[in-house]
């Protein structure tokens, strides 16, 4: 919010997981909109991004749970790799 407020449309690459987990954690609570609402505001920031890409996409509720079910969860291996945060 403070990056759209303050017009800094040229925030680092790591933001846009801020916009993913924000939309995944509330299709996980079953609010659709919301979470397409954070999706699609960190799209228009992170166009090129292609997990909101496919995020946006998903045109229900029901669509997005099992989405975010498959990619987040006890099973999947945890992802520690955290040189994206030497990127621009």
């Amino acid at each position: 919010e403070l990056q759209r407020q303050s017009g800094a449309a040229d925030g680092r690459s790591y933001y846009v997981r801020s916009y993913i987990g924000l939309g995944d954690a509330l299709a996980k609570e079953g609010d659709f909109a919301a979470a397409q609402k954070a999706w699609a505001e960190g799209l228009a920031l992170f166009p090129a991004d292609a997990e909101l890409k496919k995020r946006v996409a998903l045109g229900s509720a029901g669509e997005a749970l099992q989405y975010v079910k498959t990619v987040r969860n006890l099973q999947q291996q945890i992802d520690t790799d955290f040189t994206f945060l030497l990127a621009p």
